[in-house]
Order: structure tokens, then C-alpha cells, then sequence
């Protein structure tokens, strides 16, 4: 039967900005639709022409080399759209990635994105390049494939942010002083006191200005900001388990691994194993292959 939508989830997150990479993969008019996610998403084609619709607005045909930030919670429908004469077999594919809540705030996007943004990635120095490395690698795939993917949406998530912040206002500049404090040390012993303190505010109107900017509890977002980093040095680092948990705050191991498997969907050593940490060398190709999988016309 014929492939209508793919959606190939990719292993691993980019430096804690974007996670649950997935490449999607559309060959007919069946379209690919999201009830929208609690999260900002970015959508870069790849390769096609894409018509997307966002919550009943009119519909706007993205080609290859677009890039699309989406609002939280916004519905979404992509459908491939063909020229005349065009293979009604060749995919079209788009690579969908959920960007963190850290990266959102600390890039200015929660309180400013509103509606869609479109960008070009050509526009993004070396673009070109990753994208076309990237097309000739997606059929098949090799050795730090999944790499490349990374590297191409972090780069273009901070071009579509850059974009932004040119024309719309930053939040809150003493919310965004008490998230750089947060983002700089989140091991620290902050509490709502000690960070409504540093910007002069009382507590109750400290909460009310930052749950405004980002949506969230100010210790919801302490939270999230040392797990976000402990994934990180689980990723990018040999420290043991005990180690990166008294990094962030955390005195007992135990209670670092349940916070972790909430936030992360499992325990740190499983999360480290996953991202590639205890991967022997010779097995990457491997599991870039896994992530990728040669399109097929037909099954």
C-alpha cells in the first residue's frame, strides 16, 4: 500500500533547545495534522512544497527552504502540495522539533510569539549547505546524519528568534533578569524571596509579572531549568548521576531520578544511554540509520 504520512521520530535533543525531532514525510494529498502541543514547535521543509493551515487561518504554502515557528496550543494541518507534471511518489518532507520551554524564554519567544513565522533559511549563514547535505542524506542515511538534522533546526531556531525580537518587544526586562539568573546557576538555592529580591519586587507581584511572561510558577520554571541542565551534562558529560544531581540542587539521588524520569519519561542513566553516551563506536551509523529510514513508494 502507499506511504500517505511518515512521521519517523529521531533520538536525542539539541543542547536542551529542541526535542522530539521527527521527520515527516507526506506522499499524497493525506494530510498530516497536530492538535497543537503545549510546547513551541518549528517546522523546516526540507524538501517540496508543504500547504499549511493554522487554526482555520487562511492557508499558506510554505516551499522548501521555509521555516515555520508555531504558537503553543495553534492546530495544524500540512498537506504536500504538487505541481503539475510532478512525481506523486516523491515525498515531501518537513522536520517538526518542539522547542523547550528554556529556549523559549530565554529567546524571548514565549510572550511575543502570537501568531506563526514564517523565515527563510536561506537567509541563515551556511543554510544552503545543511540543506542540501541533509536532502542527500535522508534516503541514505550515515554517520552523524542525525547531527546535521541538529544543527540545522538549532540554527534556524535562533535566525526565526533573531527575526522576531526585531520587530516585536522582549518580555518583561526584570523577568528576563531573573530567568538569566536561573539559566546562568540553576543549581542555586533560589526561591521565590530570593528572586523576587533581586529585582526589587514583592512576592506576590514578583509571581504575577513572571507567570504573565512565561505562563508558569517561577519555581515551576526553576524546576524545569535544572532538569533541562542535568540533561545536558547527562549528554555532554562523564559526571556520574550523584554528581550532576548535586549540581542542580539535588542532595539525594533518589529524588533526583524520579523528578528526572517525570520530566524526561526515564531514569538518568537510561536517558544518558539513549542520547548516545554509552553507544560503543562503531554502532552510530547504526542508529542513524534507525532515525532515518529509506523511503519507500510502496510496503
Amino acid at each position: 500500500m502507499p506511504v500517505d504520512v511518515l512521521i519517523t521520530p529521531l533520538p536525542g535533543t539539541l543542547d536542551g533547545a529542541v526535542d522530539r525531532l521527527a521527520l515527516c514525510e507526506l506522499h499524497s494529498d493525506v494530510p498530516f495534522d497536530d492538535d497543537g502541543t503545549a510546547s513551541i514547535t518549528l517546522h523546516c521543509v526540507l524538501s517540496g512544497k508543504v500547504r499549511a493551515v493554522v487554526d482555520g487561518l487562511p492557508a499558506q504554502t510554505l516551499p522548501k527552504g521555509c521555516a515555520m515557528l508555531l504558537p503553543t496550543g495553534k492546530a495544524l494541518r500540512l498537506v504536500a502540495e504538487r505541481s503539475r507534471g510532478a512525481r506523486a511518489r516523491t515525498p515531501v518532507r518537513v522536520l517538526i522539533g518542539n522547542v523547550s520551554l528554556t529556549a523559549s524564554v530565554a529567546l524571548g519567544l514565549g510572550d511575543a510569539l502570537r501568531r506563526p513565522l514564517l523565515h527563510d533559511l536561506h537567509a541563515a549563514p551556511g543554510a544552503e549547505a545543511l540543506l542540501t547535505t541533509l536532502e542527500a542524506e535522508l534516503d541514505q542515511p550515515g554517520t552523524g546524519t542525525v547531527l546535521i538534522a541538529s544543527a540545522l533546526m538549532k540554527l534556524f531556531l535562533v535566525q526565526a528568534a533573531r527575526k522576531l525580537a526585531q520587530g516585536e518587544a522582549h518580555s518583561d526586562p526584570r523577568v528576563a533578569r531573573v530567568i538569566g539568573a536561573v539559566l546562568t546557576d540553576p543549581g542555586a538555592a533560589h526561591s521565590i524571596t530570593s528572586l523576587a529580591g533581586l529585582v526589587g519586587m514583592s512576592r506576590a507581584t514578583f509571581i504575577r509579572h513572571f507567570m504573565r511572561a512565561t505562563g508558569m510558577n517561577p519555581m515551576q520554571f526553576v524546576a524545569k531549568a535544572r532538569l533541562d541542565h542535568a540533561a545536558e551534562l547527562l549528554r555532554s558529560t562523564s559526571l556520574p548521576v550523584k554528581s550532576v544531581a548535586a549540581r542542580i540542587g539535588y542532595l539525594n539521588r533518589s529524588h533526583f531520578s524520579r523528578a528526572f524520569r517525570r520530566a524526561h519519561g526515564m531514569d538518568p542513566s537510561q536517558f544518558r544511554a539513549a542520547q548516545g553516551g554509552e553507544i560503543p563506536a562503531g554502532t552510530m551509523e547504526e542508529a542513524d540509520k534507525a532515525a532515518f529510514p529509506r523511503a519507500r513508494s510502496d510496503q
